[in-house]
């Protein structure tokens, strides 16, 4: 898939549900929060929503209370 067609599918839809892996990492945590970072510059509804708590270690990073 292009980054043309990921480009469209983003401006196309206007909410997201972001989710991550089970046990989630920093790099899991990261790639999730600065993807609805993103997304909500652009304007977009975004709610995350994880099976599993983020550890202690990662919930200084910004927006993770979302």
């Amino acid at each position: 898939m292009s980054a043309a067609v990921v480009a469209a599918a983003l401006r196309a839809r206007n909410s997201f549900i972001l989710t991550s892996h089970a046990r989630p990492d920093g790099d899991a945590i990261g790639s999730q929060l600065s993807l609805a970072l993103a997304l909500r510059a652009l304007g977009k509804d975004v709610r995350l929503i994880n099976r599993d708590p983020i550890p202690a270690q990662y919930r200084h990073f910004p927006g993770v209370g979302d």
